[in-house]
């Protein structure tokens, strides 16, 4: 077999077994925290026209009760990120493939956890949203029917198990009574749709919390109230948790 033909197959041969290593990397915090939206520019301006109007009577022959949408926008510059290793031809030569494809595989493996740490550094940075606050902020704008700022911070009293509990119950009232441009909640029920994003130094607490039974001799009423994802990659107060 010549040397064009045999560098052919290990590239298709190398290229599967790192689409299917990165296909099988789980990416928690990008799955169940973030929305994948495709670039195909050197810029990307997503436009944000407020969220829908609410639903209102429409009796035939009446007018439509026409919602005027709120205008903001946050442009995004996409970036382009690489790993590189070189590997020589006598490797190939040498019956060496299998050693290739495990490294080849671990690289796959980086570059699904790095997806990941890219949504930690949103969180550890505390970056600006759409309406120019910090992600997290007491102050977020009103803005349609709003009628005042809105908050999405919980001031926590501890990182015991007891305390976590107090905290989630607090966050979750917290995210009913959000409010969208129509004065609805923006939520809505919060079926099914709750994740507690942790440290490592918090896995035992909320763990605990979230799937134990009992909790303090009692009854937990916190049992699979949202799914716990623990990341390595959150940097900030190892008692913050999201």
């Amino acid at each position: 077999m010549a040397n064009t033909d045999l560098s052919i197959l290990l590239e298709k041969g190398l290229r599967s077994t790192y689409l299917e290593a990165l296909n099988d990397t789980s990416t928690p915090l990008l799955s169940n925290i973030s929305s994948v939206i495709s670039s195909n520019s050197a810029d990307e301006k997503f436009p944000w026209l407020g969220e829908s109007g609410a639903m209102s009577s429409f009796p035939k022959g009446s007018s439509r009760q026409i919602s005027q949408l709120t205008e903001a926008a946050l442009t995004a510059t996409p970036q382009r990120y690489a790993s590189t290793i070189s590997i020589s031809r006598l490797d190939y030569e040498d019956d060496t493939v299998s050693g290739v494809s495990l490294r080849v595989a671990q690289m796959a493996q980086q570059a699904g956890r790095f997806k990941d740490a890219l949504c930690a550094g949103v969180i550890n940075s505390n970056a600006a949203c759409y309406d120019g606050q910090p992600l997290f902020s007491e102050t977020h704008p009103a803005r349609g029917e709003q009628s005042a700022a809105q908050s999405n911070i919980v001031a926590g009293s501890g990182t015991t198990a007891a305390a976590m509990s107090e905290g989630i119950h607090k966050a979750v009232e917290k995210l009913r009574l959000i409010k969208d441009e129509s004065g609805n909640a923006y939520h809505g029920e919060l079926a099914g749709s709750l994740c507690c994003v942790v440290p490592p130094a918090l896995e035992s607490a909320a763990m605990e919390v979230l799937q134990s039974s009992q909790l303090d001799s009692s009854s937990n009423v916190q049992q699979a109230r949202a799914q716990l994802i623990v990341s390595s990659q959150l940097s900030g107060d190892p008692s913050d948790w999201y």
